[in-house]
């Protein structure tokens, strides 16, 4: 079994540089700026994406409560997840941080160290559940073919022009390992060239749940998956009611004060406690007035991150079932208005990591749980 203290201790310089240059996406420098919150709508918001499949996925989120269109997202890319059950096998989560314009320092992006059994190599995953599927970077890809020419030959396309990498075996850990026998290729993503440290190989999204239990230990920096959730786990966990896990996105009930919303979770890089449009958060704002919080690029484009002056919610507390998460500040961008337009009330935005750092999590897709355990 991993030792988590061990891998935790490698987040040194090194990493921060990897993982820093991972931030390049092609030609455009990419600041941690609340980025993943939703990784498909990003990648369709992308100037050379066909308007159609952009009118498809909005409307995917559109008719998202009602299940129609949500069932044609994959639920599971995998051929096989291995899992060992003498144990629970935990991996280690290593951190990005952002810094606020402001100067303050805030975890942003979650990685996890893998074992590529093909190159023989130790790497790091981006663990993104706003990701609907799972993908391998093709510019690192193609760096460590270059010192490994004969695995040219995994490198494979469909009839439509797709490039997956065949056969991927991936290891979280000596007790799991995946199975995939085309991972797809995630162009014009990854390193320019290869760090010192262990490069950033790829992201592991929503569709490593399967049929199986994800915990996300967020107090000991750890993540673990397990076929059934432990007996001891199930005797300390809330199990949130109106939870939303069997078809991507991941969908969960909050009280924002006294008003009921439902916001998208992910893990990929959250530093915002909720994220939202500007017209909303600007009806949130005393007078309408919103200042800046943040600002940074992403895909090449300047974005402002803004907050309320004054937020009308005397007591802006966010709550998941009888569980308080604490006081947030609501936060926006101009991206979203359109959004979250169409989506109406069903979706209010986007919640992360940073409302759960004192939380141990329990993600349960085949029984549609949501689980909460707050450590005080």
């Amino acid at each position: 079994m991993l030792q988590p203290h061990v891998l935790i201790g490698m987040t040194t310089e090194k990493h921060l540089n990897s993982i820093a240059q991972h931030q390049k996406l092609g030609n455009a420098t990419r600041k941690p700026i609340r980025q993943s919150c939703f990784a498909t709508y990003y990648i369709i918001t992308k100037k050379n994406v066909p308007v159609g499949f952009m009118v498809l996925i909005i409307c995917l989120l559109i008719f998202s409560s009602c299940g129609i269109l949500r069932n044609m997202m994959p639920s599971s890319s995998y051929t096989s997840v291995e899992i060992k059950n003498d144990s629970i096998y935990y991996t280690p989560i290593i951190w990005s941080y952002d810094s606020l314009n402001n100067g303050e320092v805030k975890r942003n992006a979650m990685y996890v160290p893998v074992y590529i059994e093909t190159f023989k190599q130790n790497a790091l995953m981006q663990f993104d559940l706003g990701s609907n599927v799972s993908g391998f970077y093709k510019k690192t890809i193609n760096l460590l073919i270059e010192n490994l020419p004969e695995l040219q030959e995994n490198i494979k396309t469909t009839e439509k022009g797709r490039e997956y990498f065949k056969n991927a075996k991936l290891s979280l850990n000596k007790g799991v390992t995946l199975n995939k026998d085309k991972l797809y290729m995630w162009q014009n993503m990854g390193h320019d060239s290869l760090p010192e440290s262990m490069p950033i190989i790829g992201t592991i999204g929503y569709d490593i749940l399967d049929e199986n239990v994800l915990i996300i230990d967020y107090v000991n920096h750890r993540i673990a998956l397990v076929s059934e959730l432990p007996a001891e786990f199930e005797k300390r966990m809330t199990f949130i009611e109106k939870a939303d896990l069997k078809k991507f996105p991941v969908i969960l009930p909050f009280k924002l004060g006294t008003k009921k919303i439902r916001l998208f979770f992910e893990t990929g890089s959250s530093s915002a406690q909720v994220l939202t449009s500007t017209r909303r958060l600007k009806r949130l704002a005393v007078n309408r007035e919103v200042v800046p919080l943040d600002s940074g690029y992403s895909w090449g484009k300047f974005e402002v991150e803004y907050r309320a002056r004054e937020q009308k919610l005397k007591n802006a507390r966010l709550q998941i079932g009888n569980i308080c998460l604490g006081q947030v500040q609501v936060s926006g961008l101009d991206r979203f208005n359109r959004l979250f337009t169409l989506t109406g009330r069903y979706l209010y935005g986007f919640t992360g990591n940073v409302m759960f750092e004192n939380c141990i999590l329990a993600i349960d897709r085949k029984n549609n749980r949501f689980g909460i355990t707050k450590i005080e």
